[in-house]
């Protein structure tokens, strides 16, 4: 069987929607952390996809 390499491309409106949510986690509930974590989650994911 043969190994296919993807890759993950965000949308647009993806992109737009992780920086409202990261602002909103870090402005609105102060937890800077939490925003921190979440990307870094989201970018893991798209590692572990794409193998």
């Amino acid at each position: 069987m043969e190994n296919k390499s993807y890759q993950l491309r965000y949308l647009p409106i993806f992109e737009t929607d992780l920086l409202s949510t990261v602002n909103y986690i870090t402005n609105v509930l102060k937890n800077e952390d939490a925003a921190d974590r979440l990307v870094d989650d989201i970018e893991k994911v798209g590692k572990s996809s794409c193998v």
